[in-house]
């Protein structure tokens, strides 16, 4: 019983002896057939938006001489061929079909997939309040706010000056009644 550690074709010698010195040799060929790689891209993953996803690859191959090239491809157009466990971060929410694929140095590839499910993740907004201002002075406010997409999900913004549920548009002027 013999394990071949890659595929190839292989020139085997039988000899038998009898205890009088006597000998001969038979040779046959073995060739050995390349086996692909089995791939396994990992389960599928759920997380936010802009969230850091580590994939966790595995595979394996019946030629343990074989070397072997591996690249992830995320389904945003963005690959990695920086081994079995890259990181990525993906810029917007959505749906990603994940690709593992492995090619040994004889042509054998293999793939696996996964799904990457990314929710929507709130923006923050800060007001950068509180405001003083005196009587019938105009006021300028100013706000920032960020969103984990980035510029992939611009952002728009709205003020209701008022607290009437009504968002005024830019530049309008609001008059405030005290006794209200």
């Amino acid at each position: 019983v013999h394990v071949y550690a890659d595929n190839g074709i292989y020139i085997v010698t039988m000899t038998a002896k009898d205890d009088d010195g006597g000998m001969d040799a038979d040779h046959l060929t073995v060739t050995v057939d390349n086996v692909a790689p089995v791939v396994d891209a990992g389960a599928d993953q759920s997380a936010d938006e802009g969230s850091e996803i580590l994939f966790t690859g595995l595979y394996t191959d019946a030629g343990s001489a074989d070397t072997h090239a591996i690249e992830w491809s995320f389904g945003d157009g963005v690959t990695s061929t920086a081994g079995l466990s890259p990181t990525h971060i993906y810029a917007d929410d959505g749906v990603y079909t994940v690709t593992l694929t492995v090619h040994d140095d004889d042509g054998a590839v293999s793939t696996d997939e996964l799904i990457v499910t990314l929710h929507n993740a709130r923006p923050t907004a800060d007001s950068n309040g509180p405001y003083s201002v005196s009587e019938g002075s105009s006021i300028t406010l100013t706000a920032t706010a960020s969103d984990a997409a980035g510029a992939s999900d611009p952002l728009t913004y709205a003020w209701d000056l008022d607290n009437d549920s009504a968002f005024e548009t830019l530049g309008q002027s609001v008059l405030f009644d005290a006794g209200a």
